[in-house]
């Protein structure tokens, strides 16, 4: 995320009484301005990487919470007067209420799994990168998300994190060079040009309700199998007399 929208580039010309006075109070405004898009960008990071908010949003915070005008009370409850340090500690707040609140989110029962649709944080961060063939491992074989006939319902998984919120995660992760590349979905060929899904479900349904047109497959044979391997003459004449000593020993009346 490069810029917030409205974003000044010079200090705030707000009223200090309107300026936050606290972190939270900071959190707080952030919260109610940032698109699901940001928050769900920012969700994405690890705590390593919230340097990269210093400028953007952090420009954004300095200029706007009166930072280098010196807002006492809020420097005070953030612990430094530097303005790059306090909005590092807003960022910091702000990265962990997002990521509880996702986490919470996440956490769907049974009875609240239809929350996970189109306007979700992980969907809609997912569907900035729409058709972005990068969250795969191999991208030969494309083919429409619409011939792809999934064989579990997400929607009513009984798991305690949705699947379908996990597996969009993952993509935008893989796609934004934060984790690895997902493997194709692991299909079936069937009639009239369909793919019956054996592994990825959920990564399909994900990518169907961020917009997607198409998804990478690989296609999977049922496994023949293996020949039963033969004894040599000599191996199986053994076999056939330990089988005999085992069996007379068995049946030999035990001492008394």
């Amino acid at each position: 995320m490069n810029e917030l929208s409205p974003s000044p580039s010079g200090p705030s010309n707000e009223p200090a009484e309107e300026l936050p006075a606290t972190v939270d109070a900071a959190v707080r405004r952030l919260l109610a301005m940032l698109p699901e898009a940001d928050k769900a960008d920012i969700a994405a990071k690890n705590q390593d990487q919230l340097i990269e908010l210093h400028f953007g949003l952090g420009t954004w915070i300095r200029n706007n919470f009166g930072l280098w005008q010196g807002n006492a009370a809020l420097a005070q409850d953030a612990g430094t007067n530097e303005p790059d340090d306090i909005a590092g500690v807003i960022i910091e707040a702000l990265w962990r209420r997002i990521v509880a609140e996702l986490k919470r989110t996440d956490n769907l029962g049974t009875d609240r799994s239809a929350e996970v649709d189109a306007e979700h944080p992980a969907i809609v961060a997912l569907a900035q990168y729409r058709d972005n063939m990068t969250a795969f491992t191999e991208h030969t074989h494309v083919v429409p998300i619409d011939h792809l006939v999934s064989t579990k319902d997400e929607l009513h998984s009984k798991k305690p994190i949705d699947s379908r919120v996990a597996a969009a995660k993952f993509m935008v992760k893989s796609i934004v060079g934060n984790g690895p590349p997902r493997e194709p979905l692991a299909v079936e060929k069937q009639a009239g040009g369909k793919y019956l899904i054996l592994d990825g479900n959920a990564t399909m349904q994900a990518a169907k309700l961020a917009g997607w047109t198409k998804l990478p497959i690989a296609e999977k044979t049922a496994a023949a199998p293996r020949p039963k391997k033969k004894l040599s003459p000599e191996l199986q004449a053994f076999s056939d007399l330990a089988m005999a000593a085992m069996l007379k020993n068995l049946n030999r009346p035990g001492d008394h």
